[in-house]
């Protein structure tokens, strides 16, 4: 489905929008929270790729570390802070969304590497 989005994100932006998924086929069957992969590339490509005059990039990928699935997007956008996200936005809603499956077992990350902008969520695998 994420592969899909941004085809037809390409579409839309043409060369401005470059991007990438990487799951390795172990991972590809894993279960995840219905659209939560999905909330995250959209994020991405609204407000750190397409902003930018000359475009971005968005790359997804997906590790298997121990019991936990880590799925990462990185842009190249400028960055945000998780806290400083209003109630209701998407990403407070997949933070929620998150803490009522999992608990303290599944958390996002933000952070800024090599870079790009980084989003992390980090899941129970099983």
């Amino acid at each position: 489905m994420v592969e899909s989005y941004l085809d037809i994100e390409r579409v839309r932006f043409g060369d401005k929008l470059r991007g990438s998924v990487k799951v390795p086929a172990e991972l590809q069957d894993t279960e995840v929270p219905p659209m939560s992969v999905q909330s995250l590339v959209e994020n991405a490509v609204k407000y750190g790729t397409t902003p930018q005059s000359s475009g971005g990039e968005c790359l997804i990928a997906a590790f298997g570390e121990g019991e936990n699935l880590r799925i990462e997007v990185r842009d190249t956008g400028p960055g945000f802070d998780l806290s400083a996200i209003p109630a209701g936005h998407g990403l407070d809603n997949l933070v929620e969304r998150l803490n009522a499956l999992f608990g303290a077992k599944a958390h996002l990350n933000v952070s800024r590497r090599d870079d790009y902008s980084v989003v992390e969520m980090v899941l129970p695998r099983g």
